[in-house]
């Protein structure tokens, strides 16, 4: 599914565990981005494992600005059915007046294990370990919850594909 089939003005939060909200959509949960720049590859930090997507040449592509749009109006949606203020809400775009706008993924790690496939664009499967930096990827993200933790709001979006793209 593409970021644009899921409609922001229905998403809804439901009761999950005690912390945290599930994020509910009319489409499924599972979108893929525009084509993104990874500047940095894949980051660990304490068993934890991330990915800056850059939203690089975004003034002259029109599909990562309308991606970046998409990412802002879900984080007023949860906002407004918080009813919080931006304060209150860990945005997961980064803006640097100097570069691109970054948007920060995760990857769902268990058993040892990172659970995301990487293919090539013809379909062959890579090891996520060898991601390197400065790679063009669409990925398969996932709207998975929202966590209150020391009185902030926070939500990820999680990676359960990348498609590497050759240059």
């Amino acid at each position: 599914m593409n970021f644009r089939d899921i409609e922001v003005e229905n998403i809804k939060l439901e009761d999950s565990v005690k912390t945290s909200l599930d994020i509910k959509t009319t489409s499924g949960n599972l979108f893929y981005t525009p084509i993104m720049y990874v500047p940095f590859g894949l980051e660990e930090y304490r068993n934890s494992y991330s990915m800056n997507l850059q939203f690089r040449n975004i003034d002259s592509e029109v599909e990562l600005e309308e991606f970046l749009d998409f990412i802002q109006r879900f984080e007023s949606k949860l906002k407004s059915l918080l009813n919080i203020d931006d304060s209150k809400l860990s945005s997961q775009i980064k803006f640097n007046g100097k570069y691109d706008p970054i948007l920060y993924t995760k990857f769902i790690f268990k058993f040892n294990k990172i659970e995301c496939d990487v293919k090539s664009q013809n379909g062959e499967f890579l090891n996520i370990y060898d991601l390197g930096k400065n790679i063009k990827v669409k990925c398969l993200l996932l709207l998975d919850k929202v966590w209150l933790f020391n009185n902030k709001y926070s939500y990820k979006l999680k990676v359960k594909e990348i498609i590497v793209i050759d240059n």
